[in-house]
């Protein structure tokens, strides 16, 4: 039989009260700490709100008139790019080149292109391919096609050639097309499979579209947010008096924050175009019930989103992001921004009266303490083609033919846009708060946690940085507990030495005056307990522990007696029992509780008494943990020995 314990004991926590005023110091100055930052995130996160996230719905359009600047479009026609400068041919691949570009103004209706709910699209060039199509035996060149050069003729695919222009006819065979075949108008046409020869003449343009960035963005916007099961809302265009009268709607402010070079937003100033605009400030509000929706050139967009990196208004401007042609040396690796395009992200965040404080401090807020700010923030994704094509058919191609050697014709226009491409979206950083009891006390909740960090804070400090006195905390944390060996041999021993150390001291009393002592009814000695001091104490351990083989240094006795006095607090008698208990007051067994753990009347539970025996396992597992007990033995042996040598030495005579 073995103890298993003394192998893979248990371990529990255990409260050390450390009285030590510095340490006490030092515990309060970090709890103090620990509190204000707590207090300081508590109220500025806002943790008493429930936090719900606005749904933003953009509506945007072409703003202004539609048509661009007349000065602007002065200006782009004398751009070297619209002089058709081969400086700006740019080869991606072999079906992608560009150049010669012609610049023109397109009428309003093109100016922008609404795609579904959260994107609109301003053109700045387009690739325009007129197609003619025929089939038959007899389809040629000659017939449809004059002045025209193969497709696949070398010149085309050579700088600065290319198609720019050019007529180019290309022809071939389809086998078995499943064609209608029949007099026009016939209520009974069949089909038969035919080979058809196909002929089609392609041209090709590139143009520009001149004074683009003069042209405006216009968009709206409204919100949407449920708190306490009620839908509170909230337009770019509502006027503050009627979201004044009803409860369940906010006025709303929209700030345009451009994206720093570190990443950061702060906010655009476009005061220049607008009226009683305050300088460093861009921002759109109702304005005497008349709707203000936020609305900035093109130039300005671009501008805002790019930190200024962008020059729309420059046509000759290079996009380093794009440097890639394939048009070979002597040619300008950047493609321009006109050809390019520019993809800029407007992300709409809503930040409802309760989370002002998250706005960045620079945003002056003066009059919009009771909006829904919406922070339009702007900025430009990278190195991003923008192309969007569009096909118009003249005349759709058929496959119906009553006469095999002349059928199928058609034409079709495409266009194939670059521009400048805006992409709407609802930041999910938006927030609408409301006061919740449950989030209050989660926060409470949190609050305590973290407030415990302080303490653990200090024990670490106190348990590895405090030297040899670390060492003492430590050892005080992890004194090992065997109910048996310390009822046994432990208490018995220090019950002793207590006992005797309380008869010395009735001598030393007893020799400097009888009236110190007193005896009780039962004939036991009493002493006065204000006769007891530090100095009795010190001599009375000191005859108890400073002579024979065992010595207590005259610390230990010094420390051994403030135990005691600690102990006895304002006791005004001192028995035997008393000084017993408060030399055994640090002990891990309280000496009343050890006395009725071995009362053999007392009533044992069942847990208890199963508990309290000890395990006996199998022989097998007994002889393996005896070997491995031996092992540790053995090993300590050697070191032991020498120290082992001295104690019998110290015991001979």
């Amino acid at each position: 039989m073995v103890r298993l314990g003394k192998i893979y004991p248990i371990k529990i926590p255990k409260e050390v009260a450390i009285r030590n005023g510095k340490l006490s110091l030092f515990q309060l100055g970090v709890q103090v700490l620990v509190v204000s930052l707590l207090l300081w995130q508590f109220i500025k996160e806002r943790m008493y709100y429930v936090v719900q996230i606005p749904q933003g719905f953009p509506n945007a359009w072409v703003g202004g008139s539609g048509n661009a600047d007349a000065s602007a479009v002065s200006a782009d026609y004398s751009s070297d790019i619209c002089r058709d400068n081969q400086s700006f041919l740019y080869k991606y691949s072999a079906g992608w080149t560009h150049g010669a570009y012609q610049c023109l103004q397109t009428p309003k209706a093109e100016a922008g292109f609404k795609i579904g709910k959260r994107e609109i699209y301003f053109p700045t060039y387009f690739r325009e391919t007129i197609v003619e199509t025929e089939s038959g035996s007899t389809c040629s060149s000659a017939s449809f096609c004059t002045s025209s050069v193969s497709c696949s003729h070398n010149s085309l695919s050579q700088a600065p050639l290319y198609n720019f222009g050019q007529k180019c006819f290309e022809d071939a065979t389809e086998n078995n097309v499943p064609a209608w075949n029949g007099p026009a108008g016939s209520q009974s046409p069949s089909h038969a499979h035919q080979n058809v020869r196909k002929c089609s003449c392609n041209q090709q343009s590139h143009y520009l579209v001149a004074g683009v960035s003069s042209r405006k963005m216009t968009f709206e916007h409204i919100f949407k947010v449920t708190a306490a099961d009620t839908e509170v809302s909230g337009s770019s265009g509502t006027p503050k008096a009627v979201a004044d009268e009803d409860e369940n709607k906010l006025p709303v402010v929209s700030i345009i924050m451009r994206k720093d070079q570190d990443g950061a937003y702060s906010e655009y100033d476009c005061s220049y175009i607008q009226v009683g605009g305050k300088p460093g400030q861009c921002r759109f509000s109702e304005t005497a019930g008349v709707p203000n929706p936020p609305t900035l050139t093109l130039q300005d967009w671009v501008a805002a989103a790019s930190n200024g990196d962008i020059d729309l208004q420059n046509a000759d401007a290079r996009n380093p992001s794009i440097a890639s042609n394939q048009a070979g040396s002597g040619y300008d690796a950047r493609a321009p921004y006109r050809l390019t395009g520019v993809e800029v992200v407007v992300s709409i965040e809503y930040v409802g009266p309760a989370f002002h404080n998250r706005i960045p401090d620079d945003v002056d807020l003066s009059g919009f303490g009771n909006h829904m700010v919406a922070l339009i923030k702007v900025s430009v994704n990278q190195a991003m083609w923008t192309g969007l094509p569009h096909l118009a058919y003249q005349k759709p191609t058929t496959s119906y033919f009553g006469d095999i050697s002349n059928f199928n014709k058609g034409k079709f226009r495409e266009r194939y846009y670059y521009g400048i491409r805006f992409l709407f979206t609802t930041s999910t950083s938006s927030a609408y708060g409301a006061f919740s009891w449950t989030d209050f006390l989660t926060g409470m909740a949190v609050f305590k946690v973290y407030f415990g960090a302080a303490g653990a804070i200090v024990v670490l400090f106190a348990l590895t940085a405090l030297g040899r006195l670390s060492l003492q905390y430590k050892r005080a944390t992890l004194t090992p507990l065997d109910l048996e060996y310390e009822a046994t041999r432990v208490a018995p021993a220090r019950i002793l030495v207590a006992v005797s150390a309380f008869h010395g001291m009735c001598k030393i009393l007893e020799d400097e005056s009888p009236k110190l002592l007193l005896t009780d009814e039962k004939g036991n000695r009493v002493i006065h307990a204000k006769s007891v001091n530090a100095d009795v104490l010190n001599k009375c351990f000191g005859k108890v522990f400073g002579s024979g083989k065992i010595q207590l240094g005259s610390g230990g006795i010094e420390a051994l007696s403030e135990a005691v006095l600690a102990t006895l607090g304002d006791e005004h008698s001192l028995d035997v029992e008393k000084f017993v208990n408060a030399y055994l007051a640090c002990d891990c067994l309280d000496l009343t509780e050890m006395q009725q753990v071995f009362d053999e009347e007392r009533q044992v539970g069942r847990l208890e008494q199963f508990f309290a025996s000890p395990l006996e396992l199998p022989f097998a597992c007994e002889n393996l943990m005896n070997r491995r007990g031996n092992k540790e033995i053995d090993g300590s042996s050697q070191e032991a020995s020498p120290r082992q040598a001295g104690q019998i030495q110290m015991q001979q005579p």
